[in-house]
């Protein structure tokens, strides 16, 4: 597993989103998408609770590559990226 943030083990805990489902994110993303200022976000469409969700890993890349928040929603089109 990559480094956490602080940030990113509290919204885990909030969110409900198990280290398992990141882990997942991080050794498969169905996604990159990269961000300005060496950022990048890796996401999947996984299913919780009977629900599907886009589960998203913002990573910081420079200077090493740490995760800097992880979050979870169900507008699964509103984050997706058709290629």
């Amino acid at each position: 597993m990559l480094p956490l943030s602080e940030h990113a083990r509290f919204e885990m805990r909030r969110r409900g989103i198990p280290e398992s489902i990141v882990q997942q994110v991080l050794e498969k993303p169905e996604q990159k998408i990269r961000l300005a200022r060496g950022r990048e976000i890796w996401q999947n469409r996984v299913k919780m609770e009977d629900r599907e969700y886009v589960v998203r890993l913002v990573l910081e890349l420079n200077p090493e590559i740490k995760i800097i928040t992880v979050y979870r929603s169900s507008k699964i089109n509103k984050y997706w990226r058709e290629q």
